[in-house]
Parts: C-alpha cells; sequence; structure tokens
C-alpha cells in the first residue's frame, strides 16, 4: 500500500505503508497529539500565524 503526503500544496514522492495501528488501538491519541504538537512546533519557529493541517 503506498500514500502520498501534500506540503506546501505541493504533493511529495508516493511512500511505503508497511506498519500502523490498528482501528481502535489505544496509542493512537497518544500518536496523534504527539505528531499535531510537533507540527505546530515546526509552524510556530517558521513564524507562520494559522495551523493549516
Amino acid at each position: 500500500m503506498k500514500t502520498n503526503i501534500i506540503l506546501n500544496d505541493e504533493k511529495l514522492k508516493a511512500i511505503s505503508l508497511r506498519t500502523g495501528l490498528r482501528q481502535g488501538c489505544p496509542l493512537l491519541p497518544l500518536l496523534f497529539n504527539t505528531i499535531l504538537q510537533d507540527l505546530a512546533r515546526l509552524n510556530k519557529k517558521k513564524g507562520k500565524k494559522e495551523n493549516k493541517f
């Protein structure tokens, strides 16, 4: 299975998905919050005033 990431309105090269979390996994909310915090921190460093994820 492959997926694409869109960054700054540009579609990046497809990457293969090898592993993931099962639906309902108790770790999913923690992982989600961790990733969003990192993205918000990166945007803040770049001086962006709004977050579009």
